[in-house]
């Protein structure tokens, strides 16, 4: 059986489209290896299926699901903080002075969701693996918390799950992506921006290769207590991707330069209003950041890189260029399968 849990109830807008790029790799494998997975809109109707909801805070509620399970596979993650319309103390009372509208932090979610997972996993008789997914640049050292949180998550994690087997993804692109698409929104609704001058690289990753990898770990044994560093075959400037949105989008609009303090500002305000904010202060940490991989680099740590899969990237311009998903189609599609598995 191979079960991953997926973790809807705290689902990044950094992976949206993993989830069910795994889902899908998993439920093309014969019908003996899939115990259970999360559902979403896209998947076939075929697939065998159980939502399972758990509380972040509720190591109880992660072994209820995960017993029985062979293989957990760890999605969480959130590149903003949580609010809640009030500030709380910790007994969860109203308090203006002293409380906090954050639910859950970058550590709450990044180090002690992971830490609580793991350690839970180590407990359940029948999980021989999980994969931890995290994102390529986190170090303790980084500017930006969620990649300081990203570096303390894998280290908790290992020390529950030592042979567990860590993904550090690069900046994702695919449908629904919230990277091209970021581009995209901004330049409707606002100015497509840049921090600074936008000369920080990027090398980004199209979901579908990262799911593939992720579903040979789950097969292989030879990837357990190992890290996978997955990027792209190509780097860009964050000017450059702005460029290249701003042409297949047919938008015409001007792409801004903004010097990174007042691009702070403008984030720390926007998180604190809305409680899904399209910019943050530290996603302009983020963007002021080189996220690429070094080859060389990655060998001498003994990461294991696509080339060691034997996994060729998908080029950006081959997939992007493509156009948005057509509305409506994976619900058509859901039918016509839906059709099939009747007769």
């Amino acid at each position: 059986h191979l079960w991953p849990h997926l973790w809807p109830h705290l689902w990044p807008h950094l992976w949206p489209h993993l989830r069910a790029c795994v889902a899908t790799e998993l439920v093309s494998r014969p019908p003996p290896l899939v115990h259970a997975c999360v559902h979403m809109p896209g998947m076939p109707a075929y697939a065998l299926y159980s939502r399972l909801g758990v509380q972040g805070r509720d190591e109880a509620s992660m072994a209820q699901v995960m017993e029985g399970a062979d293989i957990v596979i760890n999605m969480v993650g959130k590149r903003y903080e949580t609010k809640g319309l009030l500030p709380v103390d910790g007994e969860g009372k109203f308090s203006p002075l002293k409380g906090s509208r954050v639910n859950f932090s970058y550590e709450d979610v990044n180090v002690g969701v992971a830490a609580s997972i793991a350690k839970v996993a180590a407990a359940t008789p029948s999980v021989t693996k999980l994969i931890h997914v995290s994102c390529l640049g986190a170090s303790p050292d980084s500017p930006s918390v969620l990649m300081r949180t990203k570096f303390a998550g894998e280290e908790a994690v290992k020390a529950a799950f030592p042979t567990a087997t860590i993904v550090r993804p690069a900046t994702f692109f695919g449908h629904e992506d919230w990277f091209l698409n970021w581009y995209a929104w901004m330049g409707e609704r606002l100015r497509m921006v840049l921090v600074e001058d936008g000369s920080a690289l990027v090398q980004p990753v199209h979901v579908a290769n990262v799911a593939k990898a992720i579903m040979m770990a789950c097969e292989s044994e030879e990837l357990e207590g190992k890290t996978l560093e997955l990027a792209g075959p190509a780097d860009y400037s964050r000017a450059e991707i702005a460029a290249f949105v701003n042409d297949i989008t047919k938008q015409n609009k001007e792409i801004l330069p903004v010097p990174k303090q007042i691009l702070s500002l403008a984030g720390q305000a926007v998180e604190t209003t809305l409680w899904n904010p399209y910019l943050t202060k530290d996603d302009v940490e983020v963007m002021s950041l080189d996220l690429v991989s070094d080859e060389a680099a990655a060998k001498a740590a003994g990461h294991v890189t696509f080339a060691d899969l034997g996994i060729e990237p998908t080029p950006l311009e081959k997939v992007a260029v493509r156009g948005p998903s057509p509305g409506g189609c994976w619900f058509v599609g859901l039918l016509v399968c839906s059709w099939f598995v009747l007769l």
